[in-house]
């Protein structure tokens, strides 16, 4: 294996997936307020009766959200990492949504295409995946699932790697997750990580392939640091 090959389900063991939900919002400033910003535009363009489609589902945070507060929603999420599925599969129980909710492990060519969304989220995932046509191709497979007007919301860790604004953002986000985890020794070692193995691109770049994919409308929501959201959608 590579340096900056990324192995999900190596990442996302049982120690990391238990600890992802408490962890992953003293990583990122305004996490919460991110998957609501998303939850709310969801609801206000889609209304009482609509199919999501999560990518990257998780320990299930999205899917659990869409479906207790939108009882007309039907949610497929996929992932790759079968200790992420287990958690989110027990929180879906937990939550009465079986009925409402499919979980798929995989990735999104394990999602049929004969079916098609009135959205898809993905969330922090796209960074995880290369940018050697991998990054376009996935974008093209979650447009091809979308019928006409679907709407995608995209949130990824941005940043050409050579600039110094790169630089000058990995060392503020540094600065935020010592002030604020309690896991303050695995900081150096997650910013290692996101040089060596995430692929993030810079933001002109990000909308270049969504509108390379198809994407119309796209525009920027929400950033923290390096963190970067868009929404955009399919005509």
């Amino acid at each position: 294996m590579k340096d900056n090959d990324f192995d999900v389900k190596k990442h996302f063991n049982s120690e990391k997936a238990n600890d992802y939900d408490s962890i992953i919002r003293q990583i990122i400033p305004g996490y919460e307020a991110m998957h609501d910003m998303v939850r709310i535009y969801l609801q206000e363009r889609l209304g009482g009766g609509a199919e999501v489609l999560v990518a990257g589902v998780g320990t299930g945070q999205e899917a659990v959200s869409y479906g207790v507060n939108n009882p007309g929603w039907r949610i497929t999420g996929f992932d790759q990492a079968e200790t992420m599925l287990s958690i989110a599969s027990e929180r879906i129980r937990e939550n009465h949504l079986e009925e409402r909710v499919e979980l798929i492990e995989g990735s999104i060519n394990a999602v049929g295409q004969d079916h098609c969304y009135d959205a898809a989220t993905s969330l922090l995932i796209m960074h995880f995946i290369p940018d050697n046509g991998e990054k376009y191709e996935f974008l093209m497979e979650i447009f091809n699932r979308l019928k006409p007007g679907g709407i995608i919301a995209l949130v990824d860790l941005t940043g050409d790697k050579n600039s110094i604004i790169y630089e000058k953002f990995m060392a503020e986000m540094k600065g935020w997750q010592l002030e604020f985890r309690a896991d303050k020794e695995q900081v150096e070692e997650d910013m290692a990580h996101i040089t060596r193995q995430v692929d993030t691109i810079s933001q002109n770049r990000t909308e270049e392939l969504l509108s390379k994919a198809g994407f119309v409308n796209i525009r920027q929501f929400y950033q923290a640091y390096l963190f970067c959201g868009y929404f955009a959608e399919k005509l």
